[in-house]
């Protein structure tokens, strides 16, 4: 499992893969960026577990902070009204905000890798027919 800071590298690194370049329509450039993106998927699964780990460990420990609070009758004032079960899942989420933006870009990344391989295949198979249909007429 790794870190926060480690999930958040390799994010970083999935998004510089993704991004568009004009050497996209190069058969070679374009079966470098597939080989590339499919090599940084596993990471980008395993970046998505471990943030879905560290956000659900986090939730948990919020939830034992304010069920702890709540019992002893040592809420805050950032607690106050919290004690409904709608209003304690917002107060959590809101405490664990930073770890839901990371699981939230880590899905939306590991969904952008298989849209863009796709993508690429696409433009590939077009640029493949294209100098069949290019080099037939000689």
């Amino acid at each position: 499992m790794w870190n926060i800071d480690e999930i958040e590298k390799v994010l970083s690194l999935i998004e510089v893969a993704i991004e568009y370049r004009e050497d996209n329509h190069n058969p070679e450039a374009l079966a470098i960026k597939i080989t590339e993106l499919i090599n940084l998927y596993p990471s980008s699964s395993e970046a998505l577990a471990s943030a879905t780990y560290h956000r659900d460990n986090q939730r948990r420990i919020e939830y034992n902070n304010v069920v702890s609070a709540i019992k002893n009758k040592t809420l805050g004032k950032e607690m106050a009204g919290v004690t409904s079960a709608s209003n304690l899942t917002k107060y959590i989420d809101s405490r664990i905000a930073h770890y839901n933006y990371i699981v939230t870009k880590a899905e939306r990344l590991n969904r952008a890798i298989t849209h863009a391989m796709d993508g690429y295949r696409s433009i590939l198979s077009h640029e493949k027919e294209a100098f069949k249909i290019n080099h037939q007429n000689f």
